[in-house]
């Protein structure tokens, strides 16, 4: 999937890259703080509306379990994401975790108190449905794309797309 032209660099599969990329984006979140400063601008619309462009990044983590269960990366990792997740989004990046497991060891308070919007699609138990969204309900979804989202709105269920094969080709196709 990595010929897909909206994703910048190679897909990174490796812990030890992963960290190493997303400290590398705490750093860019910086400078582009110091930059914002220097304009007077409060965000990245505000420094848009300057004239200066800059991309949105969107991170996605997919089997965030992985990472966070490995002791070795678990605190490097907490920190870099409690710090994008806190000033990540103003700064124009953005962070999706996904995870199969979501138990209490991987979904911490930590990570759940710096992510804005937490979405749990169907889960095993009530008590899985409580850790993502702070009740239970997910145990209850019918799949194929039906989630539950939740954080600082109440919580809305939302019927998700799934994309295609042919989708995700048309997508290649379409380089913007």
């Amino acid at each position: 999937m990595s010929d897909i032209p909206h994703i910048d660099g190679d897909i990174i599969v490796d812990n030890s890259n992963a960290i190493k990329k997303l400290d590398e984006l705490v750093d860019k979140m910086e400078q582009r703080y110091s930059a914002f400063k220097d304009v007077k601008a409060f965000d990245i619309n505000g420094y848009q509306e300057k004239g200066y462009q800059i991309p949105h990044y969107v991170v996605i983590i997919d089997e965030y379990a992985d990472l966070i269960i490995d002791k070795q990366t678990k605190k490097d990792l907490e920190t870099s994401i409690q710090k994008l997740g806190q000033k990540g989004r103003a700064a124009g990046i953005h962070l999706i975790l996904a995870t199969q497991r979501p138990d209490a060891q991987v979904v911490t308070p930590l990570i759940k108190a710096n992510l804005q919007l937490k979405v749990a699609l169907k889960v095993t138990t009530s008590s899985n449905s409580h850790i993502i969204i702070d009740q239970p309900g997910a145990e209850c979804l019918i799949g194929k794309g039906d989630m539950l989202i939740a954080g600082s709105m109440p919580v809305k269920r939302l019927q998700g797309p799934i994309a295609s094969k042919t989708d995700i080709d048309k997508a290649k196709r379409n380089k913007t």
